[in-house]
């Protein structure tokens, strides 16, 4: 294969020994459209890499929340059929929790495969990040998603209050489409933040005071806002940390 082959998927996330030289400069990111915007930092090493496959399988209580590896799609799928009533959502995260072996300044990539055909927003998908939690929860965490769309935002999450960064704007580099891969990635140093899209810098936003910038717990999430589709789905094919210098 070549990256015309798997066109119009571009800047996903690639790992050795890759056998079909998508990566043709070592960064890590496979046929890339154009060069990381210079104003976001460079990344360092891989600090982890989430072992996919071994994440285990997940039912949730009423059967409508299904999540595990899926061997032919080569990712963790998780998938919802929740009845949404009103203004009510469901949702599917897991998260990772703070790791004192992780750097303080990190940054957060997935590859997310669409596997619904709603083209709104009451499909969505994305990342926590500076997650801070309890035993139990996050307890306060930034979240960024994207809905089915192609809007994209942000927002700063506390026990009872959600502060809205980044209101939710068309994304600048899109995939849509069932099958589409979108290649998600947060940078995070100190309180700042940078959003790219299949390498496409979408915005950035300073975290508000008060977040604890020592944070370095994340999770990777779903939500289902209505019902224009019988399910909402998507898998997750990486997730991968480096450090940034």
């Amino acid at each position: 294969l070549n990256c015309a082959d798997v066109a119009p998927n571009v800047n996903f996330t690639v790992l050795a020994p890759d056998p079909h030289g998508f990566d043709v400069d070592g960064d890590g990111i496979g046929c890339e459209s154009g060069p990381i915007d210079p104003a976001v930092p460079v990344e360092g090493d891989v600090v982890l890499t989430v072992p996919m496959m071994e994440l285990g399988d997940y039912v949730s209580p009423d059967g409508d929340i299904l999540a595990g590896w899926v061997d032919s799609l080569g990712a963790y799928v998780v998938s919802d059929t929740s009845d949404i009533v009103g203004d009510n959502l469901s949702g599917f995260y897991l998260w990772f929790d703070n790791d004192p072996t992780l750097p303080e300044d990190y940054s957060v990539t997935t590859d997310i495969v669409t596997l619904t055909y709603d083209t709104t927003y009451d499909s969505s998908v994305g990342l926590y990040y500076r997650l801070e939690n309890d035993a139990n929860d996050p307890t306060r965490y930034a979240a960024t998603d994207f809905g089915m769309d192609g809007e994209i935002g942000s927002a700063y999450v506390l026990p009872n209050d959600v502060v809205e960064v980044q209101p939710y704007v068309p994304a600048s580099e899109f995939n849509a489409g069932y099958g589409a891969i979108n290649q998600l990635k947060v940078v995070v140093q100190g309180v700042h933040v940078w959003v790219l899209l299949n390498g496409v810098l979408q915005h950035e936003f300073d975290l508000p005071a008060g977040s604890d910038t020592d944070a370095t717990g994340f999770a990777f999430v779903t939500y289902r806002f209505g019902n224009s589709s019988d399910e909402t789905a998507f898998g997750f094919q990486n997730l991968v940390v480096r450090e940034i210098p």
